[in-house]
């Protein structure tokens, strides 16, 4: 049988992946499926990780990045589990310590936080030649890496079974448990690839997530390097959400905010995790 990665984000998508490629595919691919906990996801992710563990019955192997400051060397990787997972941001106070602050222009947080993280504990297995299934529907085709082929990326819910998030909404309001997280809310809190309406919402809502992004520019930032779009540092975006109207995402533009969570992609082979 052949390798076959499964990158698991902890979002719906990625479970739903999962959970199709497990019950339609175990014949075809020898399996494993990887979590990259970052220390910045909400609660609720993590306990939606292990249910999806408990109740299909999936390994789902939890990793952290390990960071080699004094080295050249890309971070490899340690094993964890729910109950002893990071959730203070160390792993990524590790990687700025190294790497410094990630924004646009320096695009390493996704790589030494997920993917090689990942690459790390597939090499520990002694697979070398195995394919990455990537959670991206049909219905945002635009997000699949380019080079897909010289990468070894499948994308089952785009080549194998289109599927729409509506159509996986759906399944998971069959199911006995769900994420019941909004989107905004996935991935790293305070996200610099989140648009501003999504990080002003987070803002709002919890305006105490942006006190790692003053602290870490405060530290490390030397006076220049900053987390957001634009060259903005976090007390200029938070300026810049008072001329957002006071509901950014109300009721009428959930499909807008869905829609447009990220302004670029942050599966962990995109551009920055290439």
């Amino acid at each position: 049988m052949r390798n076959l990665l499964v990158s698991f984000s902890g979002g719906e998508t990625s479970a739903y992946l999962a959970k199709w490629l497990l019950d339609n595919k175990s014949k075809e691919y020898n399996m494993i499926f990887v979590f990259a906990n970052t220390g910045d996801e909400e609660e609720r992710t993590l306990e939606f990780v292990n249910e999806c563990s408990v109740n299909w019955g999936i390994q789902i192997v939890w990793v952290e990045a390990v960071v080699h400051k004094d080295e050249r060397k890309a971070s490899t990787h340690k094993i964890v589990n729910f109950k002893n997972a990071s959730r203070n941001r160390e792993p990524f106070i590790d990687v700025i310590d190294k790497y410094g602050i990630p924004n646009q222009n320096f695009l390493h947080c996704n790589r030494e936080m997920k993917l090689n993280p990942i690459r790390s504990y597939v090499k520990s297995l002694g697979w070398n030649n195995y394919e990455t299934a990537i959670g991206i529907r049909v219905d945002e085709i635009d997000r699949v890496n380019k080079n897909r082929k010289k990468l070894k990326l499948v994308y089952p819910l785009v080549e194998m079974k289109p599927t729409t998030k509506q159509e996986i909404s759906s399944w998971w309001s069959k199911q006995n448990f769900r994420l019941n997280l909004e989107s905004y809310k996935t991935n790293c809190r305070t996200c610099w690839k989140k648009s501003d309406k999504v990080l002003a919402k987070i803002y709002k809502d919890n305006p105490e997530y942006f006190n790692f992004n003053k602290q870490m520019e405060s530290k490390y930032g030397c006076g220049k390097y900053t987390f957001f779009r634009n060259g903005r540092s976090t007390q200029e975006l938070i300026q810049h959400f008072k001329k957002i109207k006071e509901n950014p995402l109300d009721k009428h533009t959930q499909t807008e905010y869905q829609t447009n969570l990220f302004e670029d992609s942050c599966d962990i082979y995109s551009i920055c995790g290439e």
